[in-house]
């Protein structure tokens, strides 16, 4: 939390987020699952996107659902982003770097705040 606290501190939406993320880094889950199911719901409630997580009983080869698992390995991400484009915005250290896309939630919500939904609706997706 103190090293999200030094990077943005000054962004225009840190304080206005802090009280409802702070949480879940002085928290200490027993396993990464829990860890990951508190985060992505702490986004949705902060982006008021409905969450009704649908948890599996037991793994399975294959799935009639969206399979995302493999869907974040690190080469084909990189070779082909979700989005075929990411609109900059004023990051926090822009006057020293060029605009990184697709670097973080964290660094849209602290950005540019409640716009963030619409920035993510923008975006074109690939499928």
């Amino acid at each position: 939390w103190r090293s999200l606290e030094a990077a943005y501190r000054n962004s225009p939406y840190f304080e206005y987020y802090e009280d409802e993320l702070q949480f879940i880094f002085e928290e200490r889950p027993k396993h990464l699952f829990e860890l990951n199911l508190t985060t992505t719901q702490a986004v949705c409630n902060l982006l008021q996107i409905p969450f009704e997580p649908n948890i599996t009983e037991e793994y399975s080869k294959t799935s009639d659902d969206v399979d995302l698992r493999g869907a974040w390995n690190k080469k084909p991400y990189k070779e082909a982003p979700p989005a075929s484009s990411f609109p900059s915005y004023i990051q926090v250290f822009s006057d020293r770097f060029d605009f990184t896309p697709d670097l973080s939630i964290l660094d849209l919500l602290f950005c540019i705040g409640p716009q963030s939904i619409d920035y993510l609706n923008s975006l074109e997706l690939r499928h």
